[in-house]
């Protein structure tokens, strides 16, 4: 039986010119034999109070069923 986990994962990139980015990504997890492995399933951007508050209470919603 696969079991696939989604959630949210908040990504922090630091450019050549000293500045730091963070980017809001939704993340699969999965098992390859032993290995428990991450893929990136998209990239919403740039992370915002609200849009943060809304993947949370899509996870909490979801993790609820």
């Amino acid at each position: 039986m696969a079991v696939i986990l989604l959630f949210a994962q908040i990504v922090s990139t630091k450019k050549p010119d000293g500045k730091t980015y963070q980017y809001l990504h939704i993340v699969e997890s999965y098992r390859e034999g032993r290995t428990v492995k991450k893929r990136r399933v998209a990239s919403l951007g740039i992370p915002t109070p609200n849009k943060t508050l809304s993947v949370t209470k899509a996870q909490h919603m979801t993790s609820a069923e």
